[in-house]
């Protein structure tokens, strides 16, 4: 994997300087234990990241709407904060723009294999519309380590198209997403491990 370093993203408070992260699409309870593998091994490297940067970490977490806060372990180093998926409340809306305004960096998994319409245009669209507020916050926006595609769907196909291509960095997962990305959306990603 080519080196990726999260360089520039600093804020400072009195306690001197902090890291403000968004994290989307993990399931910290998910029966398939590697998603939540996924989603605790990720929150632990951006921990490990601040340290070796003498920073904070201010983790800005959207869950599942069925999924109980994760019991991770905050100190005053890091702090979590957490935002239930509710896509038929406006006050969900809301707070997840107030809260991607806050963040330097957000990094999206979508579950690692769900980037894609084969599980339905509703949990797509769902998806992507967070995407879409992230883009449009000004944080760098990252897509994480996952599978891309396929997509049947031409016009989930064309605003899959549209997000990548707006993404600060895109990383896939597996020598396929590489190739489908490439072909598909004229962008060459970063081919990486899930994390």
């Amino acid at each position: 994997m080519t080196d990726f370093d999260i360089k520039g993203f600093r804020c400072r408070n009195r306690k001197g300087f902090f890291m403000v992260v968004g994290l989307l699409g993990v399931d910290f309870q998910s029966s398939n234990r590697g998603c939540g593998a996924l989603a605790y091994s990720v929150v632990e490297i951006l921990k490990e990241v601040c340290r070796k940067k003498e920073e904070s970490l201010d983790l800005h977490v959207v869950l599942f709407a069925t999924e109980p806060k994760p019991q991770l372990m905050e100190n005053e180093n890091f702090h979590a904060h957490y935002i239930k998926i509710q896509p038929k409340k406006i006050l969900y809306w809301r707070e997840c723009i107030r809260t991607f305004k806050k963040c330097d960096v957000i990094i999206d998994f979508t579950g690692g294999d769900s980037f894609s319409d084969i599980y339905g245009v509703k949990r797509f669209a769902i998806a992507s519309l967070l995407k879409e507020l992230a883009i449009a916050s000004k944080a760098k926006f990252i897509v994480a380590p996952q599978t891309i595609g396929p997509f049947s769907n031409p016009f989930i196909r064309k605003w899959a198209k549209r997000i990548v291509r707006k993404s600060d960095v895109c990383f896939v997962r597996d020598t396929l997403s590489a190739e489908y990305t490439k072909m598909k959306f004229g962008i060459t990603p970063f081919l990486s491990t899930d994390v």
